[in-house]
């Protein structure tokens, strides 16, 4: 007489359980995952901000010579400018960080995860670095 196929009442109870445990067992998971980001991305911030921080395009590479990976010379609305390609920062990037710098060697715009700054390759014409 008591059990939940024939107590309707117990069934109603049963299943709201069910679903306030997969919600917080869901609430759970996401904030584990979302602090694991959060740790995991950190060092690869500092190192992008460190990147950041040369003046020009020639002290970044008597300094860091191995991030640099790839350097390309290009000239937009009659500007030459430089592409300079670094290695993958961050936990998950879809794509390499980019430096772009002006004739004179400044820094004029960066990215640091070349796959998801549309506006970034919008702006600069181009689409794989």
């Amino acid at each position: 007489m008591g059990d939940k196929k024939s107590n309707p009442e117990g069934v109603f109870y049963h299943v709201i359980r069910v679903i306030i445990m997969g919600i917080l067992f869901m609430a759970t998971a996401f904030c584990v995952m979302m602090a694991a980001v959060i740790v995991l991305e950190r060092p690869g911030m500092r190192k992008y901000d460190r990147l950041c921080a040369y003046p020009n395009k020639d002290a970044l590479f008597a300094a860091e010579p191995d991030e640099v990976k790839k350097v390309i010379d290009f000239s937009q609305n009659g500007t030459n400018y430089t592409a300079v390609v670094l290695s993958w920062i961050g936990f998950l990037p879809s794509g390499p960080a980019v430096f772009i710098y002006d004739e004179g060697g400044k820094m004029v715009d960066h990215c640091s995860d070349s796959g998801e700054c549309d506006s970034f390759l919008r702006r600069w014409h181009y689409a794989k670095w």
